[in-house]
């Protein structure tokens, strides 16, 4: 009888958990088909961004971007309103990589990297991976006390800088 109750208690705590899952599921569905709709806009501008942003600063960026967002918007593209490319085109696994592998991540540097790996079949992030696990790379940031020398440093530590080109021969 006690193990009898015992299963019934776990079996009230299970549809439970099953009918708050099917509300997270349900919210999730809707976020999804919302996102869909948005894709095209945000394609579109992502596309802009990759083609003729990458050289720009942040705040350049996000000018040209907030225009762009509100042209689309004015022309019926559907888009997500607030443009992002690391929520467009970002994978969230791999974008916890880069962080683990100590590279800055505010949104410019992401969308720096993403920029950079495309097409993801380029050299581009083998090329990364090779420089940071040889420590050929070096982190320096402009807010360190230490940037001038911390450069200085790094610059004259190498005689000859190895290029992209050297890896793809």
């Amino acid at each position: 009888m006690a193990d009898c109750k015992a299963r019934l208690i776990k079996a009230e705590s299970l549809i439970t958990s099953l009918s708050k899952e099917k509300t997270r599921w349900k919210a999730l569905s809707e976020q999804l088909t919302v996102d869909l709709v948005n894709l095209t806009g945000d394609i579109l501008i992502s596309a802009g961004l990759i083609a003729y942003l990458g050289a720009f600063n942040s705040l350049y960026r996000d000018e040209i971007l907030a225009i762009w967002v509100k042209l689309s918007t004015e022309r019926n593209i559907p888009n997500s309103g607030k443009f992002s490319l690391k929520a467009t085109l970002g994978d969230p696994v791999e974008i916890r990589q880069w962080n683990l592998w100590a590279l800055p991540s505010d949104d410019f540097s992401i969308d720096n990297a993403i920029i950079t790996i495309l097409p993801e079949d380029g050299p581009s992030l083998s090329i990364l991976r090779d420089r940071l696990t040889s420590g050929f790379v070096t982190l320096v940031r402009t807010k360190n006390s230490r940037y001038s020398s911390s450069l200085t440093a790094s610059i004259s530590s190498t005689s000859r800088a190895p290029s992209a080109m050297d890896h793809l021969s």
